[in-house]
């Protein structure tokens, strides 16, 4: 009777069975059709191939940093700050070399070495503004963004090497071997011209300076000590020894005149590559700084880590880390300890708790050990696909909270 009975509900039982499946079946189809319009929507749903997958990252990146390909803003004003100077420097060196030819004294050449030096070195700055701006490729992923702080470090060193070494070799000759000056007052008038027309440069310089402090929220003086731009500050930096190297010569020229001794202009030689030396040391350190790969300020990193630790699901942020890839672009590398639970609380928003529940309980009634492994398989790789949604959620607000960030690092702690 009982194997009787047994054969007769396996009709009953196959049926139900058969339901079963087709409602896994709809399931499944419902779940697919859930994750096409999630893609759709823009949630990435990670179900590519490796080498895909790692393509697709390749890709992410090259159009993170197509910003570096063009003249931003950033670009324009370093540019036009550049021009000004070579404009300005290229008409006050021939007149001042026709100065020193006809007056002989030393401080005029030490002046016209300077111009000939500044001229020489804003155009190497003007070159590594255009390279910096190429496209990244396959050998330079990260773009060319620091060949700006090459060419400035190029720049700071023909400062030191011709501006500061011909201007002070010259002074000492000048001052063991003094001879005698004529035409001083010609001199001055081009020195006190060339005052004006440096100044000219150190505002419209300045200017772009206080546009770049202004844009990422720092005083000015701070924003010249660890701003984005190196060129401007170079630029900036050999404007005012400029101002400065004038203002020596022209001294050094009154007293000359004043008391027929050319030791006064031979010193103002000295002073003058002095002053150069100086200037050039501080950009070197400077671009030395941006080349080892300087991290962003401490001003916006807060404001990405606020970011992180105030969002729900994150527990806890390890081992932050910052490099600036070209001027005021940044990369960002995390190590982030999830909650779990809001992960999963997500996830099942999104899907529909009700549908999982459903799927479990038909698991449960055929009491196959391939249906639940499957079940178990496919719930495992979607838990793995929800955290990797919340990690590119969290790299889209880091972007959106500092836009200099260009490319997002995140790994699960």
């Amino acid at each position: 009777i009982r194997q009787r009975s047994w054969d007769e509900s396996k009709p009953r039982r196959n049926a139900m069975r058969a339901r079963a499946i087709a409602s896994l079946a709809r399931l499944s189809a419902s779940r697919m059709r859930e994750m096409a319009s999630s893609s759709s929507k823009g949630t990435p749903w990670r179900k590519e191939p490796a080498e895909e997958r790692q393509k697709a990252s390749v890709g992410r990146l090259g159009a993170s940093l197509a910003g570096l390909h063009g003249v931003r803003e950033l670009d324009k004003d370093a540019l036009e700050a550049v021009h000004v100077a070579l404009k300005v420097n290229a008409v006050i060196v021939a007149s001042k070399f026709g100065t020193y030819l006809l007056s002989g004294s030393s401080a005029m050449l030490a002046e016209s070495v300077h111009s000939l030096a500044d001229v020489a070195n804003q155009w190497l700055l003007r070159v590594g503004i255009l390279q910096s701006l190429q496209k990244p490729d396959q050998k330079h992923p990260y773009g060319y963004g620091r060949d700006r702080f090459v060419w400035s470090l190029v720049s700071a060193v023909g400062i030191f090497c011709c501006g500061a070494g011909v201007s002070f070799v010259h002074g000492m000759h000048s001052l063991v071997q003094p001879s005698e000056l004529q035409h001083l007052h010609l001199g001055m008038g081009v020195l006190g011209v060339s005052f004006v027309a440096e100044s000219y440069s150190m505002v419209v310089a300045l200017q772009t300076m206080a546009r770049g402090a202004r844009k990422q929220s720092m005083p000015l003086m701070f924003y010249i000590a660890r701003g984005s731009d190196p060129t401007t500050v170079a630029v900036l930096a050999e404007d005012l020894a400029a101002v400065l190297g004038v203002g020596v010569a022209l001294l050094a020229l009154i007293w000359t005149n004043y008391t027929s001794n050319p030791v006064f202009d031979a010193i103002g030689s000295i002073v003058v590559g002095s002053l150069l030396a100086g200037v050039a040391v501080y950009l070197i350190l400077n671009n030395r700084s941006y080349l080892l790969g300087r991290s962003m300020n401490r001003q916006s990193l807060n404001r990405v880590l606020d970011t992180l630790w105030k969002d729900p699901v994150v527990k806890g942020v390890f081992d932050p880390k910052t490099e600036e890839l070209a001027p005021g672009i940044f990369r960002f590398k995390a190590e982030i300890d999830f909650k779990g639970e809001r992960v999963v609380e997500n996830y099942l928003r999104r899907v529909g708790k009700m549908q999982l529940i459903d799927r479990m309980e038909q698991c449960a009634n055929l009491g196959g050990r391939m249906l639940h492994e499957k079940f178990l398989l496919d719930y495992g790789k979607d838990i793995v696909d929800a955290l990797g949604d919340e990690v590119d959620r969290l790299e889209r607000e880091i972007k959106h909270v500092e836009p200099g960030v260009r490319h997002v690092d995140l790994e699960v702690h």
